[in-house]
């Protein structure tokens, strides 16, 4: 499957789609949240401190960002158009991924934006790689590097049924850099859809990091 990433896009859909299926109620990721990967405190005013996702976890990641919570109408797009393939909810989540990239990483310098890969046989059932597809998106907005690094080793068990411990396990070295490519000292930001515990996009920047790669942030579309 390709997509089509003209501005007019979004306003095409908008005409076509009920209002049903305009993604609404938004709940933006705001501070006070950890610094390393986003979690929301509790309580309003705390000083920073490492929270339970972070605590006892050595990361890769340099940072960890989204833009929205998994809830509502992000978790309806996300889900509409990785699963059931409803290419109208794209332009939607690229604005999203746009809005997180402004607010978190714009007036940085990457050698590359990379989309987390998908393994083979998954890719082709599902047809596309919705986060290769965001990336892209991405860079042609913002006039970024897209650079395809890394490949998926193994197939790995679904991420969403699985608790904290599993999924780090679970994503362990699961990735490595494509062969030809050297990023001895690049600076990487790494596309997906959605993060809950950040292990997969950690165990692609440490398939990097492990490359020479100087430092590694990760954005996506939510946060789980």
């Amino acid at each position: 499957m390709s997509f089509v990433f003209n501005d007019w896009l979004r306003s095409f859909t908008d005409l076509i789609y009920p209002d049903s299926d305009v993604p609404n109620k938004l709940v933006e990721l705001k501070e006070p949240f950890c610094q390393q990967c986003e979690e929301p405190y509790a309580t309003a005013g705390l000083l920073p401190h490492t929270c339970w996702n972070c605590r006892g976890r050595s990361w890769a990641l340099d940072t960890i960002r989204a833009a929205y919570v998994s809830q509502y109408g992000v978790r309806e797009a996300i889900h509409g158009f990785k699963y059931e393939q409803k290419s109208y909810y794209l332009p939607y989540l690229l604005d999203w991924l746009t809005e997180g990239y402004s607010r978190f990483y714009e007036g940085q310098n990457w050698d590359a934006v990379v989309p987390v890969p998908l393994y083979a046989t998954r890719q082709r059932e599902r047809g596309f790689n919705q986060s290769r597809e965001l990336a892209k998106g991405l860079c042609k907005r913002m006039k970024l590097p897209f650079i395809d690094l890394l490949r998926r080793t193994r197939k790995t068990l679904i991420q969403a049924k699985l608790r904290r411990s599993e999924r780090i396990r679970n994503q362990r070295k699961a990735y490595e850099l494509k062969s030809g490519f050297d990023v001895q000292g690049w600076r990487v930001l790494i596309i997906d859809d959605v993060f809950t515990t950040g292990a997969t996009t950690d165990a692609c920047a440490g398939a990097l990091l492990k490359e020479g790669a100087k430092s590694i942030s990760a954005l996506t579309v939510a946060r789980g």
